[in-house]
């Protein structure tokens, strides 16, 4: 589950800005996504979530030293 800055749900607020990314007025601004990589998610539903919003690229962070 996505997690704000405060600990709290963010994954609606995340699918709406990519929905709006996704607008044909702006898809030039959506060049690709960049996600730091949550270890106690499963990769591979994680990935597929991703996949969902046809992101024309996709790069990966490990979490150290990204805080």
């Amino acid at each position: 589950m996505l997690r704000g800055s405060r600990g709290r749900p963010s994954h609606a607020r995340v699918a709406e800005g990519l929905r709006l990314l996704d607008d044909p007025r702006r898809r030039d601004l959506f060049v690709g996504r960049l996600c730091t990589v949550d270890l106690a998610n499963d990769p591979v539903e994680t990935y597929e979530a991703l996949l969902d919003f046809a992101p024309p690229r996709v790069d990966f962070l490990l979490p150290h030293g990204t805080w």
